[in-house]
């Protein structure tokens, strides 16, 4: 599938999406009326504990989400209430899983984030800096995480995981 990058035009966005096109999009625009959205979190700074209202009001719209639950991409506590904005019937959970998931702490070159550390607890930083470089959890892990600690249980989870059909 194809797709263009609509950069603020929220009034392109908004025609497609009243014009029955498929809108794919990532962070606050799925308010336009997009049907899914990519990697709710995938972006989400060391910031994110002060300033989550961006992505509550993009949980909050009316589109279908995929949501990395790993414990790192979101704190508990916002995985919580966007997934009890979101539902079950419209929660995809996403691995962000990369190839050197299981070697020992370290720092690493990966393809698509240069140079990384892994870190004792499994957190995969950009090297030298705070941000998100992936995960080291599999989906596994982040489905019992779910059931752990948002008041789901491992049955949605189970869902969210493997039968909430992606519309992306």
């Amino acid at each position: 599938m194809k797709g263009i990058l609509i950069k603020d035009d929220m009034a392109t966005l908004d025609k497609a999406s009243r014009n029955g096109l498929v809108v794919h999009v990532s962070e606050s625009r799925s308010e336009m009326g997009a049907r899914a959205a990519s990697d709710i979190a995938h972006e989400v700074r060391a910031s994110l504990h002060k300033q989550p209202g961006e992505r509550m009001i993009f949980a909050a719209a009316p589109s279908q989400s995929q949501i990395i639950a790993d414990g790192r991409h979101l704190p508990p506590d916002t995985l919580a209430v966007m997934l009890r904005s979101k539902t079950v019937a419209r929660a995809v959970l996403i691995s962000d899983l990369v190839a050197i998931t299981g070697l020992p702490p370290g720092q690493y070159e990966t393809s698509v984030g240069g140079k990384v550390d892994l870190h004792p607890d499994g957190r995969l930083n950009i090297s030298g800096s705070r941000y998100l470089a992936g995960a080291t959890t599999t989906l596994n892990d982040s489905i019992a995480y779910v059931a752990a600690k948002t008041g789901f249980s491992l049955g949605d989870a189970l869902q969210m995981a493997t039968a909430t059909p992606d519309v992306s």
